[in-house]
């Protein structure tokens, strides 16, 4: 439920909409148990605190003055109502107010130092759960809220009605006193430091029922055989990642002759075949009477869509400027750029990949690196970026797909050629920021969702994208998870690809819609190309247009 959603409920709920509140109960009942549950430990008790709690946002849901608060206030409640019961019990001396006025460097991710098998540590996991029950309420209640729900610190303060700063002194003082306690306990052996958010991670449940569970639909971006089609960056299938392991040669993937391309010019305006193709496109029109032709992309395609259909290469050949994400064909030719890319595949501080994810994530890609003949230590010296890269180079090189045929490398070249102005909507070099620089707790959860999955089940999602592409079907690409792939995902893991989703796909389609209509206020006549996935839903690129007064109309075959 987003902010909007929410808001809509709770003021009919406001209005004495019984059906309104049963869907808040149902959206936050369980989060808000687990919440009370970690706090006072107790089932019973948490069932009633937590039901008690609800009563009470009933009773007083009519003061409530911002609705898409809600969440926040219902566990301002719920924490109050801990409180309560440790004073009942005679502890309120655990109920610290720590000075507000401290000023730490504070950082989420304090490293521990653990085994190197902690995370499969049944003594760890029990240890950290007593350790974080012994911690004064309001410290317990802050790494609930922000290790284990995910919650931004500001949220926390809100819930615990204490200054960002006093939270933030919550949240250093309890890493501080599980930092010592966890070290104490691991006393010889082989170390490693751990942050803790990993620490936390690995001592998670691997499943809890979540009845607010919001979709995880970029998640399914993380298997190789949708990032390397209409969802992910342009760049992902474009630029040679090197590695010399098995089945990846030094010339990177999608290595063809030249004659391939050399008549591109002609093959894009020779219209003699129909095959049938009829990907995603659109003629759009501003307020003003200016129109675009939109095209939805996939970016590893096969010899059979070429010719391309008549729209396309009508459209294309209309066009003065072809607008794409960046322009892709430059980089494999370009040493200094290669070189540059392979320094920052390594690691330079001695680590090594197993030290970078989870245990869970890095068995799961073992596993899966298995059905290609691959041994995962083959990639232990390389960042969780590199070896994203290289899952995609391993599919491509065992399927009949391209990326040299890929719609924006085709047309790139055909461009090129022809002289035509093409105009970047992002850049090369943003698109590979980007992908280097997803934290770990992203790849964590990208390697973690090949958990179950084979080279031919991979293979197989390809195929179905393909075949959704070819009819224009851009919806499947953001299909949304069902409740039951959706269970095994903490609150903390739904907050991370929710941050993926974010920076792989709505802010990148919001800064796309605002490229498309400063090109359409000029005037000119552009062509223009980016992932399908780009397109699709809510927060897609026509959606965005259409609330900013422009009309998209499907073009027909």
């Amino acid at each position: 439920m987003n902010k909007n959603e929410l808001r809509a409920v709770v003021e009919k709920a406001q209005n004495g909409e019984k059906t309104a509140f049963e869907k808040l109960y149902k959206e936050f009942h369980e989060k808000l148990y687990f919440f009370v549950l970690k706090n006072v430990g107790d089932k019973h008790t948490a069932e009633d605190i937590s039901e008690d709690s609800f009563l009470a946002s009933m009773e007083g849901i009519g003061s409530l003055k911002e609705p898409e608060h809600y969440e926040t206030w219902l566990h301002s409640i719920a924490f109050n109502k801990c409180r309560m019961y440790f004073r009942q019990k005679g502890r309120e001396d655990n109920i610290s107010l720590d000075d507000e006025n401290l000023s730490e460097d504070i950082h989420a991710d304090d490293t521990v130092m653990l085994p190197e098998d902690y995370a499969d540590s049944k003594e760890l996991k029990r240890c950290l759960k007593k350790v974080i029950e012994g911690l004064k309420p309001e410290q317990r209640s802050a790494v609930i809220l922000y290790y284990y729900d995910g919650m931004p610190l500001k949220k926390v303060s809100e819930i615990l009605e204490i200054s960002e700063n006093a939270a933030k002194q919550k949240l250093f003082k309890a890493r501080a006193k599980i930092k010592k306690e966890i070290e104490r306990i691991f006393e010889g052996g082989a170390f490693a430091a751990v942050p803790m958010s990993a620490m936390m991670r690995a001592a998670l449940p691997k499943k809890y029922a979540m009845t607010a569970a919001s979709p995880v639909t970029a998640l399914k971006t993380s298997s190789a055989a949708i990032k390397i089609v209409g969802t992910a960056a342009a760049v992902v299938v474009a630029v040679s990642i090197p590695l010399a392991l098995r089945g990846v040669n030094n010339n990177g993937f999608g290595v063809h002759d030249d004659s391939s391309v050399s008549d591109s010019s002609s093959a894009v305006t020779d219209d003699t075949k129909t095959n049938g193709i009829t990907p995603a496109m659109w003629k759009v029109t501003s307020p003003e009477g200016n129109t675009m032709v939109m095209l939805g992309s996939f970016h590893a395609l096969k010899d059979e869509c070429y010719p391309l259909p008549e729209a396309v290469t009508n459209a294309y050949n209309n066009a003065d400027i072809l607008a794409v994400e960046c322009d892709i064909t430059s980089t494999s030719e370009d040493g200094e750029y290669m070189k540059n890319l392979m320094k920052q595949m390594l690691y330079n501080d001695n680590t090594k990949l197993s030290q970078h994810i989870s245990e869970e994530a890095y068995s799961a890609l073992q596993t899966y690196l298995g059905y290609w003949g691959m041994d995962i230590s083959a990639l232990e010296v390389y960042r969780p970026w590199a070896v994203s890269s290289t899952l995609d180079t391993l599919l491509i090189q065992d399927s009949d797909f391209d990326t040299e045929k890929g719609l924006d490398n085709f047309l790139l070249t055909t461009a090129h050629a022809d002289g035509k102005e093409i105009y970047e909507v992002e850049s090369v070099d943003f698109q590979m920021n980007m992908l280097i620089n997803f934290s770990d707790d992203i790849y964590d959860l990208m390697f973690r969702s090949f958990e179950g999955e084979t080279k031919e089940s991979q293979k197989q999602a390809l195929e179905d994208l393909y075949t959704a592409w070819k009819s224009g079907d851009i919806e499947t690409f953001l299909e949304e998870d069902n409740e039951e792939e959706l269970a095994g995902y903490t609150e903390e893991d739904k907050k991370i690809a929710e941050d993926y989703n974010n920076q792989m796909l709505y802010d990148r389609n919001k800064n796309m819609a605002k490229a498309a209509e400063d090109l359409m206020s000029q005037g000119k006549n552009v062509f223009y190309v980016v992932g399908a996935a780009h397109y699709a839903g809510e927060g897609g690129i026509i959606d965005l247009l259409e609330k900013d007064g422009y009309t998209a109309e499907r073009v027909q075959y």
